[in-house]
């Protein structure tokens, strides 16, 4: 006659047989003007038994350009060997992130991933796509992630600027009259010293010019 065996915590079984899908989630803005530098940040969701993170990023290289790729705040904690490669194609279009750390991590709190900062580099709207997304446990296991939906940024032109001479002249007319300008005003003009000078001889007195 066997005997079962008792029942295994559900805290205990291997995390790639739970089931749950380990969220990644993206933060960015929705607008942007040509020329703005800007980040986007990669998260991933709370599961303690995650040690690896990888996936590609990827939209419009003719809208957005990928600059660099820096390390989150998933792979801090002590007694953690954290290692971080963030590799940009050549034309800016994608990054490919990888985040990976040695031992066991404590807790089941998520965090940030990688920090990509871009630049928008010409007027128009692009869809942020992550794709070959990757998740792992301790033993190099996969365990099930879901990627949020892809994001749409829209890039929009920059205000034309304006020239030099132009807000040359809007400036000069905006400062307050110097000593000069208020004797220039003061001063008659011809038309008002011959004006003068007529009531002048009416009058009998000599105009001072």
């Amino acid at each position: 006659m066997s005997i079962a065996a008792p029942p295994v915590p559900l805290s205990v079984l291997p995390v790639a047989t739970t089931g749950f899908a380990v969220p990644i989630t993206v933060a960015a803005p929705q607008k942007l003007q040509v020329g703005e530098m800007n980040e986007l940040v990669v998260a991933v969701g709370a599961n303690a038994g995650v040690n690896e993170v990888s996936f590609t990023m990827q939209f419009d290289a003719d809208v957005l350009q990928v600059r660099a790729g820096t390390e989150g705040s998933w792979a801090e904690g002590a007694g953690l060997d954290a290692r971080f490669a963030a590799e940009v194609s050549e034309t800016g279009d994608r990054v490919q992130i990888r985040s990976a750390v040695s031992g066991q991590r404590i807790g089941v709190a998520g965090g940030s991933v990688a920090i990509v900062r871009f630049q928008a580099v010409g007027p128009g709207t692009t869809s942020i796509v992550i794709t070959d997304v990757v998740v792992k446990d301790l033993a190099g296991r996969s365990i099930a992630s879901a990627a949020s939906a892809s994001l749409q940024m829209t890039v929009d032109s920059a205000p034309p600027r304006q020239p030099e001479a132009w807000r040359q002249r809007r400036a000069a007319a905006v400062e307050p009259p110097t000593e000069n300008h208020r004797r220039r005003r003061l001063r008659p003009n011809a038309i008002q010293r011959r004006q003068l000078a007529l009531c002048a001889f009416a009058t009998g007195r000599r105009f001072r010019r």
